[in-house]
């Protein structure tokens, strides 16, 4: 299956159906199921500290529930789109919400579909720059290892 590594706190606003428009330098011309892969990078994210937690200043969250390095959600990718495009108003007939969207910035607009599935604990796993491909199987090894792991630690 095709991946994306989106660094957060922007991977989280993807999972929770927030963020529905991706900003990439480059175009795809991929269409379909799309796993999000939150990267490792705190670059991105603002944070403030409130009684000694740490909190994302974008998604409210403790930094601590974030996931980095790790596979969070699917989402269904639409289209890739030129902002230039997009702000002569060229695809409001399919998408009239897109150019006021909050995070539709460009330079290529990847718009996702509102029906995005985010999964119940994050997988760990290494993401790569561009499009990726991860084999299934290997995510239901990787979720099998982290619930062996998770018992071994809680024995009841």
């Amino acid at each position: 299956m095709r991946a994306v590594t989106v660094c957060q706190p922007y991977a989280e606003l993807i999972a929770a159906g927030v963020k529905l428009v991706e900003n990439r330098t480059w175009p795809t011309k991929y269409r379909g199921r799309l796993l999000i892969h939150a990267g490792r990078s705190r670059d991105w994210m603002s944070t403030r500290v409130v009684d000694g937690v740490e909190f994302c200043a974008h998604t409210q969250k403790p930094v601590d529930l974030l996931a980095f390095g790790a596979v969070i959600a699917t989402v269904t990718l639409l289209d890739c789109l030129p902002i230039e495009e997009i702000r002569a108003g060229k695809h409001d007939d399919r998408f009239p919400w897109l150019n006021a969207h909050e995070h539709t910035e460009g330079p290529f607009c990847w718009i996702f579909d509102k029906g995005v599935t985010r999964f119940e604990k994050p997988l760990q796993y290494r993401g790569k720059q561009g499009l990726f491909d991860i084999n299934p199987l290997d995510l239901q090894r990787i979720a099998a290892e982290q619930a062996l792991r998770a018992t071994s630690h809680n024995p009841s």
